[in-house]
């Protein structure tokens, strides 16, 4: 059984790596790859793919789990509209986290402290 999977992938570095890596691991072959560049930015790629003997993965199913990588803005399966969209997912959490952490509310310079930042916390300390 082959399925056409088109995907609209960002300019992540490794973007194409992890979507073809989760493809093997559901059990599907790559057969045929074209990539090509998207307008305003990012790749769109299309994969024909074939699903191997022992696995029983359908292909909707294949298309929701390619479509949760971070690095695809929209998944279309064969000649389906069906199209898993980005914009209207909640923005994933990290399970680390305890559930009072706020990020915090200055971004940190890449520089470091500064000698006069440093001053104020040791003279607020004393």
């Amino acid at each position: 059984m082959r399925e056409t999977l088109t995907l609209h992938l960002d300019d992540s570095h490794g973007a194409l790596l992890r979507t073809l890596g989760l493809i093997e691991r559901r059990g599907w072959k790559v057969t045929h790859l074209d990539l090509r560049p998207a307008e305003p930015a990012g790749q769109t790629a299309r994969f024909e793919v074939e699903r191997l003997p022992w696995h029983a993965g359908t292909p909707e199913i294949l298309a929701r789990h390619v479509s949760k990588l971070f690095c695809v803005a929209d998944v279309t399966l064969g000649t389906e509209a069906a199209r898993a969209d980005r914009s209207d997912r909640a923005e994933p959490t990290d399970s680390r986290r305890s559930p009072g952490w706020t990020p915090p509310s200055a971004p940190l310079s890449a520089a470091g402290p500064t000698p006069s930042s440093m001053r104020a916390a040791v003279g607020a300390a004393s």
